[in-house]
């Protein structure tokens, strides 16, 4: 929820909110963590959240599946070291 926040996509503490109403589903307003996130991966520092958003963008995600996913976010953070990979499905 810090990240999110510290992005910008939920203003400073309102985070919760998202989070309380469904937005970060995959279904949802803004799909977060699609496989899963920490709960189910073994932590090799973000490599599973960039092939999820690779699954994503390819339209192979199965159940979990953004619908039109066209633009991905992965991000490590927030503290003193951030970093972020923006991906985009190529529309040639």
């Amino acid at each position: 929820m810090l990240q999110l926040e510290a992005v910008g996509r939920c203003k400073p503490g309102r985070s919760f909110e998202a989070v309380a109403d469904g937005a970060l589903r995959f279904d949802g307003e803004m799909p977060t963590n699609t496989h899963g996130g920490l709960l189910c991966h073994g932590h090799i520092f973000n490599i599973n959240h960039a092939i999820e958003a690779v699954r994503q963008l390819r339209g192979i995600a199965g159940k979990r599946q953004v619908k039109n996913a066209q633009r991905a976010f992965v991000g490590a953070g927030p503290g003193r070291q951030y970093t972020a990979l923006i991906l985009q499905r190529d529309t040639d």
